[in-house]
């Protein structure tokens, strides 16, 4: 036995293309000293498992020829067959369980692979969206921008200039109430030509107004919640973390109207020196749920996009909190 095991010990020591030779030996020993055939059933086993069938013959021949010359007791030999034989089917039995975990952990790691591939590729497109949006804003925003130049500028200019026409040809003296009336049209022109200067340099800058996108998307809310908002935070945002806090605050705002019996929303956006930080929160009760929704994901992807984090925690109501470190963002 201690030969036999000495055998399957060296079978699992060398290589697949080497584990024959202790087998082998081990089969050609068994002609030499018969005691050694009560071990055949555990080298039988290692060369089923690995599907070594010659070597397997190898020894079954040498058992057999041992059983047939005498050299061990009948009884002996009906038992070492018997134990062959269940050795030899355990072996194979093993061997295709080692080969399916095996195909199992390649597949699980494919999956893996797979998973994390979609969700860079997820990831990229969130952020494409992000710039198409923000490119057909800017687009439309330069579109309006250029009309009201063009045509209220222009004709706010021609009547500047005509009002300035009919100053210079009324006489102060004689007609006062007249051109009193003429220079207040002329101020009021002017006042307006301020005003659209202003309104374009708005519309053509490339900034995007948080607090007023996130007061739009919450301004039905009013009507049917007790709000809380909340802001505090300089103008010099990233425009990334603008998108990302706006598509944020609309995608919880959907999730409360649709799936929360809330009553109560919080909505606060702090500025610290570090970081940005976005805080949402009701009162509603909350179903547990082992997957998180279409929505939450996309929230963290965009999240984990500008490299911040998002938790979510569904003590005493629903709360999110969003944090994107200013470190990294341009």
């Amino acid at each position: 036995m201690l030969a036999a095991l000495t055998a399957v010990c060296l079978q699992y020591a060398l290589t697949d293309k080497k584990g024959y030779i202790p087998e082998i030996i081990y089969a050609v020993s068994t002609l030499f000293s018969p005691s050694l055939i009560f071990g055949v059933p555990l080298v039988i086993y290692g060369t089923f498992k690995s599907r070594r069938y010659i070597s397997a013959a190898v020894c079954v021949l040498a058992a057999a020829y041992t059983c047939l010359t005498g050299s061990i007791h009948t009884e002996s030999a009906v038992t070492v067959a018997a134990l062959t034989l269940l050795s030899a089917l355990l072996g194979l039995r093993t061997g295709q369980l080692i080969r399916r975990e095996s195909e199992l952990l390649k597949t699980r790691d494919a999956d893996a692979e797979l998973f994390i591939s979609l969700k860079n590729k997820n990831k990229s497109l969130l952020e494409k969206q992000d710039y198409e949006v923000y490119l057909a804003t800017l687009k439309e925003r330069n579109r309006i921008a250029r009309e009201i130049h063009d045509n209220v500028g222009h004709l706010l200019s021609r009547s500047l200039l005509q009002t300035g026409a009919l100053l210079a040809i009324t006489d102060k003296e004689k007609q006062a109430a007249q051109y009193t009336a003429a220079e207040s049209v002329k101020t009021t022109l002017n006042s307006a030509m301020n005003s659209i200067r202003e309104s374009v340099h708005g519309l053509r800058d490339d900034s995007i107004d948080l607090k007023q996108s996130v007061e739009e998307a919450v301004s039905e809310m009013r009507k049917s919640y007790r709000l809380h908002l909340e802001t505090d935070f300089s103008d010099n945002i990233p425009a990334a973390v603008k998108l990302c806090f706006i598509t944020s605050v609309k995608e919880a705002v959907s999730n409360i109207v649709k799936h929360s019996n809330a009553t109560e929303v919080s909505i606060v956006i702090r500025e610290h020196p570090a970081l940005y930080q976005l805080c949402i929160s009701d009162n509603g009760t909350v179903k547990k749920s082992d997957s998180p929704g279409m929505g939450l994901s996309n929230m963290r992807d965009r999240t984990e996009a500008l490299g911040g984090i998002m938790r979510t925690d569904t003590d005493n109501g629903f709360k999110i909190f969003i944090s994107i470190k200013k470190e990294g963002l341009s």
